[in-house]
């Protein structure tokens, strides 16, 4: 299977869209998700809603952020691609 599909046995759900899924229930406004978007000044999440997002996604994939990455976390791409890297090295 393709890596970062699985979230558990009985879904198959990409590590991207599991976080845009959770991004789109937190932001304020109707704006498309693009890796680009920046969750601060385009999404108007302030640091709870950011802490939070973390969290839940670490809780769901059982993955830690450091305090440095959570700078990159900001935007989109860069949260995805650094969860997946995570979930990856978990597994590995």
């Amino acid at each position: 299977m393709p890596f970062g599909f699985y979230i558990s046995r009985r879904s198959t759900v990409s590590i991207r869209e599991k976080i845009i899924q959770k991004i789109d229930e937190k932001k304020y406004g109707d704006f498309a998700v693009t890796d680009e978007t920046d969750l601060y000044r385009d999404l108007r999440f302030d640091s709870l809603s950011f802490i939070c997002l973390i969290t839940e996604i670490e809780d769901l994939y059982d993955i830690r952020f450091g305090m440095t990455e959570m700078d990159a976390c900001l935007r989109v791409g860069k949260f995805i691609e650094l969860a997946e890297q995570k979930v990856g090295e978990r597994r590995a």
